[in-house]
């Protein structure tokens, strides 16, 4: 035997091994082809610790671990007035609650105890503005189909506005806009973006009812403002009607007063007589109706001071939740 000529089974084995090699270097390689994202994400968040108000936020909005780690991914950051509108600096028609950069995730610090729910939505809203740049060219055109269904039968006034001021902004912001909030405001999706953002939350329901709860209570004040304007509204229309006929009256009094005096200083006493209970009679009327038209004008003040009140609460809530607000004066 050749002392350099190596075994059959010695050859082979050595081959497999090599084949073996080859084979791990090559599912390795597709691995993080596969994986890049996620290891680049678990590498950026290996340290991250993030603070109990931010965590507290990720629990309420219903994020899944898929949905947290975009959250974290970005730093989130809560901010008072001032920093939230250096570092949220696009112009908007709407009220800003928070915005995406595509590196950080800022939010407005909203204190009033009225308004809980307002920062977890928001979470959300910029999470997913956050997930849709990540997604393929081709995912994005099946989800905006699915997307854009859903707004062709929308019927709330409030969200349909919403997008179309995201139109006459920046058209390209569109789609980003309704994939945010169709995801946070809209209950019923249809199945198969409730499979679509499953991917992101534990139940989405639970931040929709977050977004109606907060809705809700501006939804309430503006109705009691509008019910009362129109109750204003239609006693406006009686007290100037009244005005015209206590006019009317008045004028017919008087007239009947000069008239029975002159029968009384003709010493007429019968003629008199006869027409003192009708008079007598149109004045109770007169003092009766300006009886009730005060009554009626002291509540339409009230009215007003009530309009003014809830108004003023309005104007409280838009404060609390607008970084840029300007009070509304009446």
């Amino acid at each position: 035997m050749n002392p350099n000529t190596q075994p059959t089974s010695h050859k082979v084995l050595k081959n497999v091994l090599a084949l073996i090699g080859c084979m791990l270097v090559v599912a390795a390689a597709l691995f993080v082809g596969i994986y890049r994202q996620s290891i680049i994400d678990w590498w950026e968040l290996r340290n991250f610790v993030p603070s109990a108000q931010i965590s507290s936020l990720a629990d309420k909005a219903s994020l899944n671990q898929n949905g947290r780690n975009l959250f974290y991914l970005y730093d989130p950051q809560i901010l008072g007035k001032d920093t939230f509108n250096d570092a949220c600096s696009v112009p908007e028609e709407s009220i800003v609650l928070g915005c995406y950069d595509g590196q950080s995730i800022y939010m407005f610090d909203i204190q009033d105890e009225r308004l809980v729910g307002v920062e977890e939505v928001t979470a959300a809203h910029e999470m997913l503005h956050a997930a849709y740049d990540r997604l393929s060219d081709s995912e994005k055109n099946r989800v905006d189909t699915l997307l854009q269904a859903v707004v062709y039968n929308l019927t709330d006034e409030r969200i349909l506005k919403l997008i179309e001021q995201y139109r006459s902004r920046d058209e390209s912001s569109v789609s980003t806009e309704v994939h945010s909030i169709l995801g946070t405001e809209v209950a019923d999706l249809g199945t198969e973006l409730e499979e679509y953002y499953a991917q992101y939350f534990i139940d989405r329901q639970e931040v929709v009812s977050l977004a109606n709860a907060y809705e809700a209570k501006f939804l309430d004040l503006k109705k009691q403002v509008s019910d009362i304007e129109t109750s204003l509204k239609e006693k406006n229309v009686t007290i100037e009607q009244t005005e015209v006929y206590l006019e009317q009256l008045g004028k017919e009094i008087e007239k009947e007063r000069a008239q029975l005096d002159s029968l009384y200083a003709r010493e007429e006493y019968a003629a008199y007589n006869a027409r003192v209970s009708s008079f007598n009679a149109k004045v109770d009327t007169y003092n009766e109706t300006i009886g009730s038209q005060n009554q009626r004008i002291n509540e339409y003040n009230e009215l007003v001071n009530q309009a003014k009140s809830l108004s003023l609460q309005l104007n409280d809530l838009l404060e609390s939740l607008d970084s840029s607000f300007e009070p509304i004066s009446r």
